[in-house]
């Protein structure tokens, strides 16, 4: 799975930092947190998670396959993480479809349905809130920047 620099603008990640070992703009799990979810618990959400983006799930699945009900999970996924387990999840789908992107899958309205989305027009609308502009724009942007390489 891709990471979160993928040209997602860095204001609207969940979780920007400076490494302070390197300088870096890498993104960092916070803290652990006391009532936030174990590390075997994170890891099963996660993994719950980023094999069934394509697929339509609830947060109720997830949360049911970390042996938690809804609420409690929801809690502590935010603990542990820093953000909501939705906010994570269109992240990461969107983090997909700026790869699919970029081998070369330019049907937006295909793209949107393959990283999970309802519809097109919500796919649009959380790009643009996580990347800054919209798909057509950045996929037009892309185009440009490839042809200036091969030139």
């Amino acid at each position: 799975m891709p990471s979160l620099d993928m040209n997602i603008h860095p204001a609207r990640l969940s979780r920007p930092h400076a490494c302070p070992h390197c300088r870096c703009a890498a993104p960092s799990l916070p803290e652990p947190a006391s009532n936030g979810l174990s590390m075997s618990q994170e890891k099963a959400a996660r993994d719950y998670i980023l094999r069934r983006l394509p697929e339509r799930f609830l947060i109720k699945d997830v949360a049911r396959h970390c042996n938690l009900s809804s609420a409690r999970f929801a809690h502590k996924f935010k603990k542990s993480l820093g953000v909501s387990c939705r906010t994570w999840i269109q992240e990461q789908r969107i983090i997909l479809a700026i790869s699919l992107f970029h081998f070369g899958r330019d049907d937006i309205s295909q793209v949107a349905m393959d990283c999970g989305f309802f519809d097109q027009s919500h796919f649009n609308r959380v790009f643009k809130k996580l990347v800054g502009t919209s798909p057509g724009a950045w996929l037009r942007t892309a185009a440009l920047r490839m042809a200036s390489y091969k030139n």
